[in-house]
């Protein structure tokens, strides 16, 4: 399993045990997620409670959503980076 996508379900598993993610849980893991959601990972198969809560909530859809459509540009080459490596 990617370290990254360990470390994230790990997190949000001692957050949040009783199963509910809140918006700002949710928000601090949404670039994390889309990135590996970009490169073929299923949400639901990753973090459902995130799934769940992007479902009833509009507005960390909405980022999310936004968050994954730059990714998949910029990966494809549609856009470029703003962040410029060293």
């Amino acid at each position: 399993m990617d370290a990254q996508l360990k470390h994230l379900i790990l997190s949000i598993f001692e957050d949040h045990r009783d199963g509910g993610i809140d918006c700002e849980t949710c928000s601090q893991k949404l670039a994390s997620l889309a990135e590996l959601v970009a490169k073929g990972a299923k949400l639901h198969e990753l973090l459902p409670a995130v799934e769940e809560h992007l479902q009833c909530c509009a507005e960390c859809n909405e980022e999310y959503q936004a968050l994954l459509s730059i990714i998949i540009a910029e990966n494809s080459g549609l856009i470029q980076s703003s962040i410029q490596e060293d």
